[in-house]
């Protein structure tokens, strides 16, 4: 059990770390129209097409507040939305240039200071 609650504690401090690191990267870009959590969204999002429930689902993002975050990186330019490719009741996500220049801005960091 000890074991269990250390992985625990050390994938919480990853976590935290992680988005300290695309916060502090951000803040270096100048970005003040994104924070980590939606910064993070768009990251795991790539270039999937996805439905709200899938977002949710797959642990894209975990919040409560999934819907808020998506509708401020819908206006902020980040994500697109529409109706579904296959049911028109559901709305689905995708990610813009705008994102993906972020992504690219972001993982580049990463890639040079491997």
């Amino acid at each position: 059990m000890k074991s269990l609650i250390r992985q625990i504690d050390q994938a919480e401090r990853e976590y935290r770390d992680g988005m300290a690191r695309i916060a502090e990267r951000l803040s270096e870009l100048g970005l003040t129209d994104i924070n980590a959590e939606r910064a993070l969204i768009v990251i795991r999002l790539g270039d999937r097409r996805m439905s709200v429930g899938e977002i949710e689902a797959r642990g894209i993002y975990r919040g409560t507040n999934v819907s808020y975050n998506l509708q401020r990186l819908v206006d902020d330019g980040y994500v697109t939305r529409s109706q579904g490719s296959r049911d028109r009741r559901v709305c689905e996500v995708a990610i813009t240039d705008k994102a993906r220049r972020l992504i690219a801005a972001l993982v580049g960091a990463e890639v040079e200071a491997a």
